[in-house]
């Protein structure tokens, strides 16, 4: 559970970086 969680937040932060550049 703590892993997946810890991998969709890592996703989100990549989306949100992507967005910004």
């Amino acid at each position: 559970m703590v892993k997946i969680a810890r991998t969709q937040a890592k996703e989100q932060c990549r989306k949100r970086i992507r967005n910004y550049f």
